[in-house]
C-alpha cells in the first residue's frame, strides 16, 4: 500500500507544499534518533534529515516562513500521519510524543533565533 500524503497550498506562495506519511521504519529511526547535539550544526542537521521524510520543503524555505505557515504545515503533517498519532497515544506513547512536539517547536525556535543577524541583540 502506498503512503499518503497531501498536497495543498498556503496564501501568498506560488508553489503547492506535499506532506508525507512515515513509513514504520522511518519513525523507528527516528525515535532512536540521539537529539544530544543542540547546537545550531546538530539542530539544523537533524531538521534536513526529517524534512525529506515528512515533506517536500526545505529547510531554507522553512526560514522564510512565517510560524503560522509552519503551523499550516504541522497540521496536514498530523493529518496524513493520524494513525500513527492515535496509535501511539493509545500505546502509551502520548508523553514521547508530547516531547517530541515540544522539542521541535523549542528546537525550531532556536534555530530561527540563530538565523536572525547576528548584530540583534537577543530580547
Amino acid at each position: 500500500m502506498a503512503r499518503k500524503t497531501k498536497t495543498f497550498e498556503i496564501e501568498g506562495y506560488e508553489k503547492s507544499f506535499t506532506v508525507y506519511e512515515l513509513t514504520v521504519k522511518q519513525i523507528m529511526d527516528l525515535m532512536q534518533q540521539d537529539i544530544q547535539d543542540t547546537t545550531l550544526t546538530g539542530l539544523t542537521a537533524q531538521f534536513e534529515s526529517f524534512l525529506p521524510l515528512a515533506s517536500d520543503i526545505k529547510l531554507p524555505q522553512l526560514y522564510d516562513m512565517t510560524p503560522s505557515d509552519i503551523k499550516i504545515i504541522w497540521e496536514r503533517f498530523k493529518e496524513v500521519n493520524d494513525t500513527f498519532f492515535v496509535v501511539s497515544q493509545q500505546a502509551g506513547l502520548g508523553d514521547l510524543l508530547g516531547a517530541l512536539k515540544k522539542a521541535i517547536v523549542e528546537d525550531f525556535g532556536k534555530l530561527l533565533v540563530s538565523s536572525s543577524k547576528q548584530d540583534m541583540s537577543e530580547s
